[in-house]
């Protein structure tokens, strides 16, 4: 029995190795796809482009964009002066977030300690505003946590420290996660492919009964 399993195995081998379209096929379509599926399909939300419209001008919402700056998370690339111009950014792609201060941000603040500031976000790509809305949300908490204890960021004394360490991928990196299930996925479906395309060789060839009437 296993002696005609690799018989049939070898003439199978033999007919791929003989069809260009096939060994084309097998090469570049996992390849292709390994591409498309592993890096097209990257949600992570990194350096977003951000465009501000600071109608405060004042220290604290300077303090606060000086925050994004340093965020790994947030690259702003635009100082608008007029609400339209910042929604024309948006509207062309230019940027997919806007920071809206409004004039009294600071005096808000500094009189009666509560202010709020507006985030416009591309909604096109729900997973990557969804994101980057929670990002933003985290380096605005953490500059309000500092005002109301009243410590700059070199002087706050946090009581319980978290270390986090990250085994196997500490780069967090979605790509070395997704791809081990792409390329079974791609196996698959390659099989499949492969097989198909195999069993309409032998009916065109006129052996297609020979192959249902074997012995195995």
């Amino acid at each position: 029995m296993l002696r005609r399993i690799l018989a049939l195995v070898y003439k199978e081998s033999l007919q791929i190795a003989r069809d260009r379209r096939i060994r084309t096929l097998i090469v570049s379509m996992p390849l292709t796809l390994l591409v498309i599926f592993g890096y097209g399909f990257n949600n992570e939300v990194r350096h977003l482009k951000t465009a501000v419209l600071d109608l405060d001008r004042g220290s604290h919402s300077r303090g606060l964009l000086e925050r994004f700056r340093t965020s790994e998370y947030f690259d702003l690339v635009r100082y608008v002066q007029t609400e339209q111009e910042l929604a024309d950014c948006l509207d062309s792609g230019e940027v997919k977030m806007g920071i809206q201060f409004p004039p009294d941000f600071t005096r808000g603040l500094l009189r009666d300690r509560h202010s709020s500031v507006q985030l416009l976000v591309d909604g096109s790509d729900s997973n990557a505003s969804s994101l980057s809305l929670s990002y933003a949300r985290g380096v605005i908490q953490d500059y309000s946590v500092r005002q109301v204890m009243g410590l700059e960021s070199e002087d706050l004394f946090i009581p319980i420290e978290v270390r986090p360490r990250v085994w196997y991928n500490p780069d967090l990196e979605q790509v070395n996660y997704m791809v081990p299930g792409i390329i079974g996925v791609l196996l698959l479906q390659l099989t499949i492919v492969v097989t198909a395309m195999a069993v309409v060789k032998e009916k065109e060839l006129g052996t297609i009964e020979q192959l249902m009437v074997s012995p195995i």
